[in-house]
């Protein structure tokens, strides 16, 4: 069987992460897939990702698959297995922040063609293929098969801004946009939940957990579900974070 051909893209400005590029060094020689990263700089995002895709278009011919990855996201290693659905589009589960709390970037269509972030609580989880089905799929890991890219209109992604020169809409949704006009489905899969790095006060984040502690006293701090992605092998629960940090160290080998 021939082996599914990807185009990793990493949109930058010398700022990749180090945990992203310890995910590229451990990604290993696959039976199914056969992968390739290129990098791209100088421009800002939606340039970047522009001259990618038209590279990807133009030299890559035998290459079906381009899967962007931002340089402050870190997919799980099994993120390739998004191209077992058979989806057009597919994104990994990112976190975004809405009004100061970080929530997984599940967007609807809202007010004014914009999107609103939902929560996963409010969310039908499977719609029958394991995906969740959105109106705006972010970027920052994102599967998309060369046929959309093919049919749509040069640029891809671009920022949308106001007459002030504010920016209305970030270069990926108006992507989506444009994926949707075209009568493609997005599609976010839960299982390939990403690394989403931020500098954020630590402070700030105590009082978010405790918060959140205090507000469901019910549910310890020492019961913490990992995600079903293969960041942690082991098992489901974990007893507590130290043990938590263990295994991210195990498996990362942070120095």
């Amino acid at each position: 069987m021939e082996k599914k051909k990807i185009i990793i893209s990493i949109p930058h400005n010398n700022d990749m992460v180090m945990p992203l590029a310890k995910f590229l060094a451990s990604v290993k020689p696959h039976p199914d897939y056969e992968t390739r990263v290129r990098t791209q700089y100088r421009h800002p995002v939606d340039g970047n990702r522009n001259l990618m895709i038209k590279k990807f278009l133009q030299e890559d011919e035998d290459n079906e698959w381009l899967l962007f990855v931002d340089a402050d996201t870190v997919p799980p290693l099994n993120v390739f297995d998004m191209i077992n659905h058979n989806e057009s589009i597919v994104g990994g589960l990112v976190c975004g922040m809405a009004h100061g709390v970080p929530y997984p970037l599940i967007m609807r269509s809202g007010k004014k063609d914009g999107y609103r972030m939902i929560k996963p609580a409010e969310e039908e989880m499977d719609s029958g293929n394991g995906l969740i089905e959105v109106d705006g799929a972010g970027a920052a890991t994102l599967l998309i098969r060369r046929e959309v890219l093919e049919r749509m209109n040069p640029p891809w992604f671009k920022f949308d801004y106001d007459e002030w020169g504010v920016s209305q809409m970030s270069e990926d949704y108006a992507f989506s946009r444009q994926a949707k006009s075209l009568g493609y489905k997005m599609w976010i899969d839960p299982n390939i939940q990403c690394m989403h790095l931020k500098q954020v006060d630590l402070l700030w984040i105590n009082q978010l957990v405790s918060k959140a502690i205090l507000a469901d006293p019910k549910t310890p701090m020492t019961k913490i579900k990992t995600a079903k992605s293969k960041f942690i092998e082991g098992d489901d629960e974990i007893k507590s974070m130290k043990e938590y940090g263990q295994k991210i160290d195990k498996k990362w080998r942070f120095d």
